[in-house]
């Protein structure tokens, strides 16, 4: 049975449908309850693979983000809880882009939120959407934080940002369904790294490495890797999450979590500050 909707204090919830393609989706809207005289950022955060929004609402807290930082979260669904991720698709089974594209515009354009503070987040599935679009439409995000998410080989071969996009990715080293390391599905997580320090033009000696407080014995620890020596608009950030699991760092205990969920990191806490750090130019 598919999971509700947990109600936050200081927010409020619906529902709109979005149709491209012929077909409507229902989208959840969490915004604030108060809303401030200006226009509001945004975070589109996408569910994993046959997950629902409410799923990924739940999991990442997003309330908070609503509640407590005061951004616009739309969850959107995926047709039968997969997103089209891979561009060496022959016959895909939706243009996810287009719909992605589509729903940003319709949001900026029927509610106070500012086109320029438009970011977007994702777990698996979810995360390899958002980098899919930061590769294909990056002129619509201001940021991106993809969580256990690397680049797909197909998607590296073919990314070609039209300007750089601020990336965060989250990545556990234990995960069991997205290989740090890579496959043959997956490039790894340094190597994507890599890859989005170079479409930002970012120094590559300039890379620092650190290693963040423990919070809590759970066997887990994390380091990040940073580059903000880019040669225009960007950074690119890389939370290697030692032992932890296929999961959101900081998230709610899932049924059929795959490894730690490592409580080491708030990753809700970081998108929200993350996303406030950037504007997209290209829409200025």
């Amino acid at each position: 049975m598919p999971a509700s909707l947990v109600p936050a204090a200081g927010t409020v919830s619906f529902y709109q449908g979005v149709t491209y393609q012929g077909l409507a989706r229902s989208v959840l809207f969490i915004r604030p309850s108060m809303l401030p005289s200006n226009k509001s950022p945004a975070i589109v955060l996408l569910h994993g693979q046959g997950g629902t929004p409410e799923d990924i609402a739940n999991n990442a807290r997003a309330g908070t983000l609503a509640a407590q930082m005061g951004y616009w979260v739309i969850l959107p669904p995926a047709i039968n809880g997969q997103w089209n991720i891979n561009p060496a698709n022959a016959s895909p089974t939706a243009d996810d882009v287009g719909f992605l594209k589509t729903l940003i515009q319709t949001a900026t354009q029927q509610y106070p939120i500012d086109p320029t503070r438009v970011s977007m987040a994702g777990m698996s599935d979810g995360g390899f959407m958002a980098t899919r679009v930061a590769c294909e439409q990056s002129q619509l995000l201001a940021s991106v934080v993809a969580v256990a998410a690397e680049m797909l080989s197909p998607m590296a071969k073919v990314c070609r940002p039209s300007h750089p996009v601020p990336m965060i990715f989250v990545m556990g080293t234990a995960d069991p369904i997205v290989p740090y390391n890579g496959s043959s599905l997956f490039i790894g997580a340094l190597q994507t790294f890599n890859a989005w320090a170079s479409y930002g033009a970012c120094n590559p000696k300039q890379t620092s490495t650190q290693k963040l407080p423990v919070t809590l014995n759970d066997g887990t620890s994390v380091t990040l890797q940073h580059n903000a020596a880019c040669g225009s608009h960007g950074e690119v950030d890389l939370y290697s999450v030692v032992n932890g699991g296929h999961a959101w760092p900081g998230g709610a205990k899932m049924n059929g979590t795959n490894g730690i969920i490592s409580a080491n990191l708030n990753t809700t806490n970081m998108i929200g500050n993350f996303a406030k750090l950037w504007t997209n130019k290209s829409t200025n």
